[in-house]
């Protein structure tokens, strides 16, 4: 997974630079073509598919190359309760959402935009796995984890953990969808709607915040 993170990390690098000089002439031209002009959507959809290619581009980054970003020690419940309004909006009507906070959480040492990226993707995720509608829980432990579960998962060390799960009742997934979730560009979906960077990004944002997924 390192190895795949540095690939789309360095091709990422290669895409911004590109999209800089085509943003660029793509905004001139609007403004050189006037509203008035028959052209001016063409180079309007132009620029918009260059911002989602940019949008893509730092989902990889985020994956696959540790960022600087300012991180500070905060309470995950707050995390939670901010983005409560957005994921009711985000699900729609058919998806129940339940949240439990423990009481006395400990703090985590993160950035608190990105943890918002990591609960929108994880709820879209879900909201896509309950195409009829369902359940999607969200709680807040404090855990301990001992020597024998750090020697069943690799890069884990022993001690105390804030824990967030997040659940759904959704269709679940086969073991080889399993073992690629957390693939940049991979999806179940349309690839042509769906990047299948989603996962990815939460990947990448827990692993740089010394996390596990």
């Amino acid at each position: 997974m390192q190895a795949v993170g540095q690939l789309a990390s360095g091709c990422a690098h290669h895409f911004n630079n590109l999209l800089t000089v085509i943003n660029g002439y793509a905004q001139f031209l609007i403004g050189a073509l006037g509203p008035d002009s028959p052209l001016v959507r063409d180079a309007e959809a132009i620029w918009k598919a260059g911002e989602r290619a940019a949008s893509l581009t730092s989902q990889l980054l985020a994956f696959g190359c540790p960022a600087e970003v300012q991180t500070r020690a905060l309470d995950l419940n707050d995390v939670l309760r901010d983005v409560g309004e957005m994921l009711h909006s985000l699900l729609g009507e058919d998806v129940v959402l339940k949240i439990k906070l423990a009481e006395d959480l400990g703090m985590v040492k993160v950035n608190p935009g990105q943890m918002e990226v990591v609960v929108l993707n994880l709820a879209t995720n879900a909201r896509e796995a309950m195409p009829s509608g369902g359940v999607l829980s969200l709680e807040t432990a404090n855990v301990e984890l001992d020597r024998a579960y750090a020697a069943r998962h690799p890069g884990v060390e022993p001690g105390h953990y804030v824990m967030m799960t997040v659940s759904d009742s959704g269709c679940g997934m086969t073991p080889e969808v399993r073992e690629r979730i957390f693939e940049p560009f991979f999806t179940t979906k349309d690839p042509v709607t769906r990047a299948g960077m989603g996962l990815a990004t939460v990947y990448g944002i827990i692993e740089q915040s010394g996390g596990h997924i």
